[in-house]
């Protein structure tokens, strides 16, 4: 719905004030893919979070092992950021992938920052099988007011490098508090 999403002046200050919204925590903790993008980090800071560095390189298929990450620390966690594909890796977090890290984000209470940005630059002869989209795994499950925002850059998916255009969407009490 309308409601449900927001025009943003490129996802970069998007991708920081939404950390802002995540549910707070006593010894917080943001997991950040690593190689990452520096607002993540600038995000956990001024959320008063401490970054979590999550290993992102070929023995984990470039994107952070959802099951290396400990109990106590999915406990402490407020937000985790997500880059699909990846960059600079172009791995790409597959559908059980995405529900697997939804499953989590709703038992421990933490949302989930999808940084989908690269999601329409991939290899046009996988045209039949795209990077699948957190929304594609939403609106598949029962979890349609699941903790997640996902973040889209108009200016990267159009070649238009600063034009400082993108959106994100995301389920409702999640927007509604981003909104505010």
């Amino acid at each position: 719905p309308d409601t449900q999403i927001l025009p943003l002046n490129g996802t970069r200050e998007g991708l920081f004030l939404a950390a802002q919204v995540a549910p707070q925590k006593d010894n917080g903790l943001v997991f950040i893919p690593n190689p990452f993008y520096q607002v993540y980090a600038a995000a956990a800071y001024a959320s008063n979070a401490e970054p979590v560095y999550l290993r992102a390189s070929v023995e984990t298929n470039f994107l952070p092992d959802l099951d290396a990450i400990s109990e106590a620390h999915y406990q402490r966690c407020q937000c985790f950021f997500l880059c699909s594909p990846a960059n600079p890796q172009g791995a790409v977090a597959e559908k059980p992938y995405l529900t697997k890290l939804l499953a989590k984000a709703r038992q421990y209470n933490f949302l989930i920052l999808a940084d989908e940005c690269y999601s329409e630059i991939f290899d046009r002869s996988l045209e039949d099988n795209p990077p699948p989209s957190i929304l594609e795994c939403v609106s598949q499950t029962e979890m349609q007011e699941a903790p997640f925002i996902v973040f889209h850059s108009l200016s990267k998916r159009s070649n238009l490098q600063g034009l400082r255009s993108g959106f994100c969407t995301g389920g409702k009490y999640v927007m509604d508090a981003f909104l505010a």
